[in-house]
């Protein structure tokens, strides 16, 4: 189960509770696509909020590294954030973004850390957003 968003700039949310198969990657990445398509910047800052996401498959972790990389050209800043008590999700994620070989994607267990980040970029309703999102995908 995952969403995205573009609701404000070049800030695009995600989220994911769950990937239950390559395919259902492939679907996400259809989607960031066909969103992605509809902003006209030419460099997109993306915030992935996958704190409810517990787990992934090494197949489903590798086709999510190999999406990341198919958009790094488009990317200005990305930021993925995941949940410190889902170790085994985190170390995967981390490796993945790790992989992707863009040092304007990183990785995040706080989401401080993410709004500092993504922030130095962001529009104040860019931020205003992001700051939102956050708060609201918490308390789900």
């Amino acid at each position: 189960m995952f969403g995205i968003a573009n609701n404000v700039g070049r800030l695009v949310e995600t989220s994911a509770s769950s990937f239950t198969s390559p395919e259902e990657v492939a679907a996400y990445n259809a989607r960031f696509r066909e969103i992605s398509r509809r902003i006209a910047a030419p460099l997109l800052i993306v915030c992935a909020d996958f704190r409810r996401l517990r787990t992934l498959t090494p197949a489903i972790a590798d086709r999510y590294g190999v999406l990341l990389t198919a958009h790094n050209l488009r990317i200005e800043r990305s930021a993925v954030l995941c949940a410190p008590e889902h170790t085994e999700a985190c170390s995967q994620l981390e490796r993945v973004v790790g992989e992707a070989n863009n040092a304007r994607r990183r990785a995040f267990r706080e989401p401080a850390d993410v709004i500092e980040f993504l922030g130095e970029v962001l529009t104040d309703d860019e931020r205003d957003r992001l700051i939102d999102s956050l708060q609201a995908n918490r308390r789900q």
